[in-house]
């Protein structure tokens, strides 16, 4: 019996090894892909004259765009949150910035300028969220126990119009059932 424990122990060190150093390997690679293609999508709208490669505003997020991918093995939970603490204090001279870098260029020019910071901006929080096993495994339980609370309402009403209500009750809920 001692041996199936012990088995089982090492099974999931070296599940968590695995994990730990080719899945965490994996996340960094694919997240820097895919800033690669917003990257290289920004460029391919430039290269076909829609915005200059000089101006501000594109320079700016391609630096952006390029210090996520050459940093982002040291992005981590603790070093947002820092930095979104740092950035309260300096965000309105940075949108102040950032918009006066934005003057002189089409809507449709912003558009694609705001599309590209918005999307690398939301892959960083998915790759933050995906290097934290912790914030992986409260993800899952929360969606677990928002299903598990969605079908015990419908069971709670489905029972309540089955045993306790009038046949006017029961289509009335009917109705409030099917929109649960």
């Amino acid at each position: 019996m001692n041996e199936i424990y012990i088995l089982i122990f090492l099974l999931g060190l070296t599940t968590f090894f695995v994990w730990l150093h080719y899945y965490k390997k994996y996340q960094l690679d694919s997240y820097r892909q895919d800033i690669f293609k917003i990257r290289d999508d920004l460029f391919v709208y430039a290269a076909e004259g829609n915005i200059p490669f000089n101006h501000d505003a594109y320079k700016m997020v391609r630096g952006y765009l390029n210090g996520s991918i050459r940093f982002a093995e040291r992005f981590s939970l603790l070093r947002i949150v820092i930095m979104k603490i740092e950035f309260k204090e300096h965000k309105p001279h940075f949108q102040k910035e950032f918009d006066s870098k934005l003057k002189g260029l089409s809507q449709e020019q912003i558009i694609k300028i705001n599309s590209a910071l918005d999307k690398a901006v939301n892959r960083t929080l998915l790759y933050i969220g995906d290097k934290n096993i912790t914030l992986i495994c409260l993800f899952h339980i929360s969606n677990y126990l928002r299903v598990f609370k969605s079908n015990l309402t419908k069971l709670k009403l489905k029972l309540r119009i089955e045993y306790f209500n009038t046949y006017s009750d029961a289509v009335y809920n009917e109705g409030l059932l099917n929109r649960a």
